[in-house]
Order: structure tokens, then C-alpha cells, then sequence
């Protein structure tokens, strides 16, 4: 072993560029592939591991009707968590020009971003559920406004009448109720609380913001309808049962599964993924096999050649030919082993921006991220 390390060293000042050269094509080649798989794993779970972290709401329940019963909803035996929200808002920001990029599915109770979609807190924190001046925003909305964590907007409600009015006729003219200043608290992500593809965001405020300003919502004469989202003890396979119970009351009142949306996500998300993965084997057979056996291996077999003349006069000194292939294989050996861990680095490096398209809008924790399993598949071969 100690000849094969003088000897790398005496190598090493002769051929370095010969090794650099075959360790960065290595790299290369490991980032591309690595990049690609563990990309492609992590979007096509991002939607799964979202749903697992944000309890996520099994139905929405759309009555589209005031006065409707939510407190026997509340309290059947299926449900674990519910929260409303106004069916009709409207809510300019002076600071966003045109339509204002609101969600409309403002929580009205304190179960809302809690209990039931409780999203993903990507910076900041969750606004106080009594706090009437504070709001949380979706990434998107940062990306398309330039407003973020600290920032304060001017919201404007719309008057008791003009709430009452927009049930029948929609809003009409600007909101003349009072203007709301709001301070941003919180980056957030959830299903429900999310954005889509060349979305613009959403700002959405505490709960204590309808709790200050009921009838700025709801109508001083009640007429807004509240619509909600459920969250069910037993999933999906409680839906049957409890869209059954719900009709019992009104058998009019339209149950949406959202297992739905989350299985429409998961489509795009796969598709998504199963491209980038094409991508990985694409660079697999072009860079790793024909870049690497054919460009690599004469470079291997020119490094060999070039070693064996000397390594072949020291035989007369003593030299095994065990000895004298270690020593010959070694250079390309350290250099293969080399690139292969900085195309590993360079992957988790080139992870910040994944993944992409629909699954980026669904993913629990941008950033970098080492996807070990890949890592370690791709690094152990070299």
C-alpha cells in the first residue's frame, strides 16, 4: 500500500490534468443523473408529504345558502374538524394594482390554518387568530408583488350594504367600507391555501379580521352565506356516510371531495416528474455511457499505458504485477472516486430549484435537499 501512495503522488505531478480532466467529466455526468432521479422522487411526493404534514380537509361543503345549520354539522360524529368561510369577499390592497390576489376562502373561525389545513409555515409564523391586522401570505404572492414577512398593505372592506347586495347582484364600484391596514406575518403553504402555476398569490387575513368586521362580510342582514371545508375522522371512506348526514338537513347542499383536487395534483405532479426522470436517463446513456466508457475509458486506458513502461522496469527491482496494476489503476481510481462525490455535492447544490412546475407550488420544504437514497446509489459504483 505504501508504494501505491508514492506512486499516486509521483503520478500526480506528471498526469494531474489527465485526472482532472476524467474527474470533472465524471462529475458531470453524476450531477446530471443524480439531479434528474432525485428530482424527479422528490416532486412526484412532494403533494403526499404536503398532505401529511397540514391536515387537509376531506370535503367542502357548499350550501351557497345564509342560515345554514353548521352547528349540527359541526357535531356529527364524522367530523373532526370544520371551518367556514365567507362565500362571496372582495378585499383591494392599495398597494397591488387591479384585482387584488385574495383568496376568497377567509377563515371566519379560529379552526381555520389550526385544526383543519393547518399549512406548512415556509417563513415568519401563522397570523394570531384574534389579531384583526394581521395576515399571512402564499409564496406566489411575494414573487408577483415584492411584499413579504414585515410589510404592511391597505385592505378595503366593503360596507354592510354592499355586502348584503353583492349576494343578488355582485359588487358593484369600489368597496366604501373602511380601509384595514394588515401586516404580513408569515409565508405559508397548504393544499387549500396554495397557489398554482403562473399564479399570483393570495393574502389571506387572521380570522380575527371577520371577527371584528362581521357585518362587513357577512351582511348586516345575514344574507352572505358561509360555505366550509371538513375535515373527516375516517378520511375518504367517510365521505359516503357523511355526505348522507348532510343531506338529511338539506339535501340540496352540494359535498365536494377534495381527494379530488389531491389526486389531480398528483397526475400533474407524476407526469412532471416521470419527464424529468426521462431526462436522467437521457443523460445516463449519453453522458455516462458514452461520455464516460467511451472519452473516460481512453483516457483510462492512456493514463494504464503510460504507467505500465515504468511500472514494468521496477519488476526487476521487485515489483509484483499485483503491485503494478494497483499502482497503474489507482490515479484513474482516486479520479473516478473524486468526481463521482462533487457531481454528488453539485446535485444537492442544483436541488434548491427543485422541483419545478406544479409540483414547486406543492413542495413542504424548498431548499436544498439531499435525497440520501439516490446519493448513495449513484456514489457507490465510482
Amino acid at each position: 500500500m505504501s508504494f501505491v501512495l508514492l506512486w499516486l503522488r509521483h503520478e500526480g505531478r506528471r498526469r494531474w490534468r489527465a485526472m482532472l480532466a476524467l474527474g470533472l467529466l465524471l462529475a458531470v455526468v453524476t450531477a446530471a443523473v443524480l439531479t434528474a432521479v432525485a428530482g424527479a422522487r422528490r416532486g412526484a411526493s412532494a403533494v403526499g408529504r404536503l398532505l401529511a404534514v397540514t391536515r387537509p380537509a376531506t370535503a367542502e361543503v357548499v350550501p351557497n345558502h345564509a342560515g345554514f345549520n353548521w352547528r349540527r354539522v359541526r357535531t356529527l360524529p364524522e367530523v373532526a374538524a370544520l371551518t367556514t368561510f365567507p362565500a362571496y369577499t372582495s378585499l383591494p390592497i392599495d398597494q397591488v394594482p387591479g384585482d387584488a390576489p385574495l383568496t376568497p376562502f377567509i377563515p371566519a373561525d379560529r379552526a381555520g390554518m389550526r385544526t383543519i389545513e393547518a399549512p406548512v409555515v415556509l417563513a415568519g409564523r401563522l397570523a394570531g387568530p384574534a389579531r384583526a391586522d394581521e395576515a399571512v401570505v402564499t409564496p406566489a404572492f411575494t414573487s408577483s408583488t415584492g411584499l413579504g414577512i414585515g410589510d404592511t398593505v391597505t385592505a378595503h372592506l366593503t360596507t354592510p350594504a354592499q355586502a348584503d347586495a353583492s349576494v343578488v347582484t355582485g359588487l358593484s364600484g369600489r368597496p366604501a367600507g373602511p380601509a384595514v391596514r394588515l401586516r404580513i406575518v408569515g409565508v405559508v403553504r397548504s393544499l387549500w391555501y396554495g397557489d398554482d402555476v403562473r399564479g399570483t398569490g393570495s393574502l389571506i387575513p387572521s380570522p380575527g379580521l371577520i371577527a371584528r368586521y362581521p357585518d362587513n362580510f357577512l351582511g348586516k342582514s345575514g344574507l352572505v352565506p358561509r360555505n366550509a371545508i371538513v375535515r373527516l375522522r375516517g378520511g375518504e371512506a367517510s365521505l359516503p356516510r357523511f355526505r348522507a348526514d348532510v343531506a338529511r338537513g338539506r339535501p340540496d347542499v352540494q359535498v365536494l371531495d377534495r381527494g379530488e383536487v389531491a389526486r389531480h395534483y398528483r397526475s400533474v405532479t407524476g407526469f412532471e416528474s416521470s419527464c424529468l426522470l426521462a431526462l436522467g436517463l437521457a443523460a445516463f446513456l449519453a453522458g455516462l455511457v458514452l461520455a464516460g466508457l467511451v472519452l473516460a475509458g481512453q483516457a483510462i486506458t492512456r493514463h494504464v499505458s503510460a504507467s505500465g513502461g515504468d511500472l514494468r522496469a521496477l519488476g526487476a527491482v521487485g515489483l509484483t504485477r499485483p503491485q503494478a496494476a494497483a499502482a497503474a489503476a489507482a490515479g484513474p481510481a482516486l479520479a473516478a472516486a473524486g468526481g463521482a462525490a462533487a457531481g454528488a455535492g453539485l446535485a444537492v447544490a442544483v436541488s434548491r430549484w427543485l422541483p419545478f412546475g406544479a409540483a414547486a407550488t406543492k413542495e413542504p420544504n424548498p431548499g436544498v435537499s439531499a435525497d440520501w437514497l439516490v446519493l448513495g446509489a449513484g456514489w457507490a459504483p465510482a
